[in-house]
């Protein structure tokens, strides 16, 4: 049996039968919740943006530290520093098996230039310029294996090849526009949030835009993530709700319980639902395909949770500015949970590609901490259980798996 299903069975048994293998904080948690298990790990720095990597690892940006970091299934951190005041941002695993991020702190003075970032799997980091001398939002691989991101300053939506050629098309809407998130959809195309906007756009990976206007003004469109049923799931944060939008504009908005949850991001599940992070009420939120919504309260105040990602084990995973990486265990297992299941176009300019960044060897950082204690747990003792209850156990473990 896998580590991870272990430490399931160890958490199943405990609740069940009352043995006394969980540290008393975590079992009040497990039991208050009704439903997963939300773990923290301490990690340095302010964890800010987080991906899955080709090589399984989960990966984050830390601005405070200037570094991108490696988080390991046991727990071990290893900070890559990837320059000096590079503030990094949004990051994803890019189509050439290396980890892409956004730099949020220009460079350079004539004019000043934002860069997109590059790193190895072995944490070497190259740094590439773009078009904008402000600010990049959202990232994201786009069909054609192309990192695809937003230029807002210049009211452009750009693409970038992993080789570092950029290609920019400018928004129809210009100044109007304030694009935020972007996710490639099932139908080959980008779709891109535009909150100034009031408007979803379409983006076409020759740069044609066709725009889908929200039915009520200032829903303040943002993150944005393809969802397991084919749809476009988005943070509506103005309207305090969550929009789905299918591949042919048909668009379905559902409330969030919680006042100003504040969405920071969203991510598909495992089991098939929609899991989104609330910055403004410190809760993890999971949407299934037909709109339901449940809440879970996050261990830590004040946490200020970024946006997820669906991790190697099938796990979702959030950075915690606050200093945690935090893992929601046996996502959508709960009874509580419903069940799951024409614009214009400028000519691209090539840019050169300027050398890596200087580096020394990688900080190697101590074992993070799981604040649940599941994973430092001794295997329990096997306490008398009679004949129903072990029945009963048995019953409820199948339905856990």
């Amino acid at each position: 049996m896998k580590a991870v299903g272990i430490a399931r069975l160890r958490l199943v048994v405990a609740a069940m039968v009352g043995a006394s293998v969980l540290a008393p904080a975590a079992t009040a948690r497990a039991a208050a919740a009704q439903g997963p298990l939300i773990s923290e790990f301490a990690v340095p720095g302010t964890p800010n943006g987080i991906a899955t990597g080709a090589d399984g690892n989960l990966w984050f940006t830390d601005p405070s530290n200037s570094s991108v970091d490696r988080f390991r299934p046991d727990g071990t951190v290893t900070a890559y520093p990837v320059g000096m005041n590079v503030n990094p941002g949004e990051i994803t695993s890019g189509s050439d098996g290396n980890i892409w991020f956004l730099e949020h702190n220009v460079q350079g003075t004539a004019p000043p230039i934002a860069y997109v970032g590059r790193i190895t799997t072995a944490g070497v980091a190259t740094q590439y310029p773009t078009g904008s001398g402000g600010f990049l939002s959202g990232m994201a691989v786009g069909p054609d294996g192309s990192l695809w991101f937003n230029e807002v300053d210049v009211f452009k939506v750009a693409k970038m090849t992993t080789g570092g050629a950029l290609t920019e098309y400018t928004n129809p809407n210009g100044p109007s526009a304030q694009e935020v998130g972007i996710a490639a959809g099932p139908d080959g195309n980008m779709w891109v949030t535009d909150a100034a906007g009031n408007i979803v756009w379409k983006v076409t990976t020759g740069g044609a835009f066709t725009a889908f206007h929200l039915p009520a003004p200032n829903r303040g469109a943002t993150a944005i993530t393809l969802g397991a049923d084919g749809n476009l799931w988005f943070a509506e944060g103005s309207a305090n709700q969550i929009g789905r939008i299918t591949p042919t504009g048909t668009l379905t908005e559902f409330s969030i319980p919680t006042s100003n949850a504040g969405v920071a991001g969203l991510a598909m599940g495992a089991d098939g639902n929609v899991w989104f992070t609330e910055a403004g009420a410190n809760q993890v939120g999971v949407i299934s395909q037909t709109g339901v919504i449940r809440e879970y309260p996050i261990p830590t105040a004040n946490s200020n949770p970024r946006g997820p990602t669906l991790g190697a084990d099938g796990h979702i995973w959030f950075p915690e500015y606050a200093g945690n990486l935090a893992r929601i265990s046996g996502p959508g297992r709960s009874t509580s949970n419903v069940p799951a299941i024409t614009g214009h176009v400028l000519p691209a300019g090539q840019r050169l590609t300027p050398p890596p960044i200087g580096q020394a060897s990688p900080s190697m950082l101590a074992p993070a901490r799981d604040r649940s204690a599941v994973a430092q747990i001794a295997p329990p003792a096997r306490p008398p259980v009679s004949t129903s209850l072990l029945g009963m156990i048995l019953k409820r473990l199948r339905a856990f798996f």
